[in-house]
């Protein structure tokens, strides 16, 4: 009796732990090792300005709500503002669809759909908000001899998540929908933004790589010098539907200056000029975030990030 107890126990553990090594096998991205480094440029308000970077890596494993998760870790060259998420993040892979912890909810949600097609849809919850994504076209590209899907999508207003997912790499412009911070947290930042994929790596061998720029590059944009003299105060931001304008120097009183508002596509929606105080009607514009640009003498002098309530 006590041996047929001890087989059966021993049957029990070998179970469980084939059923545990099936759950690890079953999450195969992102491996151990990988890395993400995207582009960090700065807005308007910060001189001389910059471009930076942030790594984003898998650091190991943990169990969250008895799932197998991988710990993600972001580590910013420059110190950035708080909507640029939390240092620490937790995702799981599950047949080609990759889950995001959700800290404030305690709840996974779905971050990336692989096996998306188009028209497909999903939502994604961060913090106490969530907002739709949707996929508007997809296409494969060859990427070191293997064939990946690319989702392009966009989201609800104002664009949180907009831009392409490139299968097993991840989003090609923010690897984590941060934008949403800024809605759902009530709060504005006008210091930074992520502005682009420059490497996905696997095990120290590079996997993707966009662009020429080496994936830890920072450096000052010192070639500007009017920023330094047209001190622009820009506000409020928040705003409600006006936007006011001021540019602090008195040796350009007379001056115009160009404004144009961009959504977060990049599509041009607003174009005006102001002087040296002045307020801009906005209340066409929905709620959401856009971009604002000062230009004189056909250079871009000022950029911020602003929201309308």
């Amino acid at each position: 009796m006590r041996q047929t107890q001890f087989l059966l126990l021993r049957l029990v553990l070998l179970l469980f732990l084939i059923s545990g090594l099936k759950a690890a096998l079953a999450q195969t991205w992102p491996p151990n090792e990988a890395e993400w480094y995207y582009k960090v440029s700065s807005m308007g308000g910060v001189y001389p300005p910059y471009v930076s970077y942030q790594n984003i890596a898998v650091e190991g494993d943990t169990v969250i709500n008895s799932q197998n998760c991988k710990i993600i870790t972001r580590q910013n060259e420059q110190a950035l503002c708080d909507n640029m998420g939390r240092t620490t993040e937790y995702i799981y892979e599950e047949n080609s669809k990759v889950y995001w912890y959700n800290t404030e909810t305690e709840t996974f949600t779905l971050l990336y759909d692989f096996t998306a097609e188009q028209g497909d849809t999903w939502s994604i919850s961060v913090d106490n908000c969530s907002f739709d994504v949707f996929v508007d076209s997809i296409n494969y590209i060859s990427i070191n001899g293997v064939q990946r899907k690319k989702l392009h999508i966009t989201s609800d207003e104002p664009y949180y998540f907009s831009g392409s997912i490139i299968e097993n790499i991840g989003h090609t412009t923010s690897m984590f929908p941060d934008d949403i911070y800024w809605e759902c947290n009530g709060a504005a930042c006008d210091s930074d933004y992520l502005d682009g994929l420059r490497c996905y790596l696997e095990d120290n061998s590079m996997i993707y790589k966009p662009g020429d720029v080496a994936c830890d590059t920072s450096y000052l944009i010192t070639s500007n010098s009017r920023l330094d003299k047209d001190k622009i105060t820009l506000g409020p931001n928040p705003f409600e539907n006006i936007l006011k304008v001021q540019v602090n120097n008195t040796k350009t009183k007379s001056r115009q200056y160009r404004y144009s508002i961009y959504n977060m596509l990049g599509r041009n929606l607003l174009n005006g000029k102001v002087t040296l105080n002045s307020t801009i009607d906005l209340s066409n514009l929905n709620t959401g975030i856009y971009i604002f640009l000062l230009e004189s003498s056909n250079r871009i002098i000022y950029k911020q990030k602003i929201m309308k309530k």
